[in-house]
Formats: C-alpha cells, sequence, structure tokens
C-alpha cells in the first residue's frame, strides 16, 4: 500500500515565511516547501537564527519541510556556459541551497529549469547536464538530493536520467509543465520516468498559464496525469503548487477555501488520510 504525503509550495500562497508554515499545518498540509531566499542573511549567525525558528516552528505545527526550492534559477539559470561570471554565481546560489537544506534537515532540492535556464537547444541540454552533474556530487557530500523541475521531452528526459549519472539525481515532475510545453502525453512520459521521480507538484490552468485553476478544473488533463502517478509511483510526496496569491485568486474572499478544495480533491483522488 502507498502512502503518499499531501504538502504545499509557500510561493503560491498569501502567507510567506512563518505565517505560511503555520497556516499549512492549521489546513491540514503534511508538508511544506519553500525558496532557500528566506534563510538569506547578512551574517551567519542571522542565517543560523533563521534555521533555528523554522525548526522551531515545524515542531511546534507539527509539519515537515519536504523540499526546498532555488528559485533564482528562473533569472539566472543552469545554462550559463561553465567559468563565466554568471556560471560563478548560480553556482555559489545553488551551493548556498545546499547548504541550507542540510542545516534545515530537508531532502531535496528543487532546481528549475525554466524562463532563464529553459532548455532550447543542444547546448543548453549540454551545459545544464554538466551543470547538475556538478551540483549532485556536492549534494551527495551534504546528504542532500538534487530534482530537476523542467519541461523537456520523453526523449530528452530519458537522456538528462542518463546523463546526469549521479545517486543524488532525479526528477521533480509537474502535472502541468508539460503539457504547457506542446507534450501530447503527460502520463506516458510520466510512466517512462516514474522510478527517478523525487517528488511531485500539483497543479492545473486553463488559456495556456501556468496554475491559474484550482486542480482538476484546468485543461492540463489533470485527472489523467494523476491517474499515472497514483499508478506508477512508489515516491511520498506530493506538493500543491497553486498559485493563490496571484490572479485569478489573489484577493479572493476566502482564500484558505481555496486551498482546502485542493487539499480535498488531491486527498480524495489519492486516497490520502487526514493529517
Amino acid at each position: 500500500m502507498k502512502h503518499w504525503k499531501l504538502g504545499l509550495c509557500m510561493w503560491g500562497m498569501p502567507e510567506k515565511g512563518i505565517p505560511a508554515v503555520k497556516k499549512a499545518a492549521e489546513l491540514g498540509f503534511a508538508g511544506i516547501s519553500m525558496d532557500v531566499s528566506l534563510f538569506d542573511r547578512p551574517s551567519r549567525a542571522a542565517h543560523a537564527e533563521a534555521i533555528r525558528t523554522y525548526q522551531e516552528a515545524a515542531q511546534a505545527y507539527g509539519i515537515a519541510y519536504p523540499s526546498m526550492s532555488v528559485e533564482i534559477l528562473n533569472e539566472i539559470g543552469l545554462t550559463k556556459q561553465t567559468g563565466s561570471a554568471a556560471w560563478q554565481t548560480m553556482r555559489d546560489y545553488c551551493l548556498r541551497g545546499i547548504e541550507t537544506a542540510a542545516e534545515l534537515g530537508v531532502d531535496v532540492l528543487q532546481l528549475p529549469s525554466f524562463n532563464d535556464g529553459a532548455i532550447r537547444s543542444e547546448e543548453a541540454f549540454t551545459q545544464t547536464c554538466e551543470t547538475l552533474a556538478m551540483l549532485c556530487r556536492e549534494a551527495g557530500k551534504a546528504g542532500v538530493r538534487i530534482a530537476s523541475e523542467n519541461d523537456l521531452n520523453l526523449e530528452l528526459s530519458l537522456r538528462l536520467l542518463e546523463e546526469v549519472a549521479e545517486d543524488q539525481f532525479g526528477i521533480l515532475f509537474d502535472t502541468q509543465n508539460y503539457y504547457l510545453n506542446g507534450i501530447e502525453n503527460t502520463p506516458e512520459l510520466f510512466r517512462a520516468i516514474a522510478p527517478r521521480v523525487l517528488q511531485v507538484h500539483l497543479k492545473d490552468g486553463v488559456n495556456g498559464t501556468v496554475s491559474n485553476a484550482l486542480i482538476g478544473e484546468g485543461e492540463s488533463g489533470f485527472y489523467d496525469t494523476a491517474e499515472a502517478v497514483r499508478d506508477a509511483w512508489e515516491g511520498e510526496w506530493l506538493l500543491v503548487e497553486t498559485y493563490y496569491d496571484r490572479p485569478p485568486f489573489c484577493g479572493a474572499e476566502n482564500t484558505d477555501a481555496l486551498m482546502i478544495r485542493d487539499r480535498d480533491t488531491c486527498r480524495d483522488f489519492f486516497g490520502i488520510r487526514q493529517s
């Protein structure tokens, strides 16, 4: 029997920081994923204090931190040429992310490949693979796993897994991103890479827009993809990534009710017992 856990992604919530941790717990989510930039501080002592604050919050509210994301990679991506000033800056962000994840006891560090880091050429693919492999070796020393979040087709997804041949490496699968890049059969893609999927983002959308619909109410074929996840995956964490802090949800009279609707949709479909 599979034992999934349901979490939230903080970057989509109206609340941020410790209030978001508290809110996620109050709404019955078992975990919350956050961006590593929350822990950027002007001194090592301030950084260590932030780590302690979040550790205490996790204990106080009975919630886990299953993953962290290096969201700055959307602005300065993994595609930067090795040795360039931009690459060195990107690498430093990622290394700080690995260190922070290890300090907080987070298992998975999510590295997105979108926007500035989108993989749209063979050169970008090769560079991303090389950088991911390097980062995986560093993450292995810290006991952290690296998850690539991308929108590659099946052929390139399999190549990525083959070329980044590190034990610490896997995929952060998303139920909408592949659809947005024109992938016609996301469920088939998932089934092919399922053994290497570390965690799953659950989201939906309409009109070719990212995460602007409640889960199961968009056009991405959510239930077909979720069925593949339910049937083929032996992982643990499913993370709701609806953007409640953006249109059309921001300013809603009761955003909590929207999060609860997504929570219940996912619990019902995946058979997750209440936290």
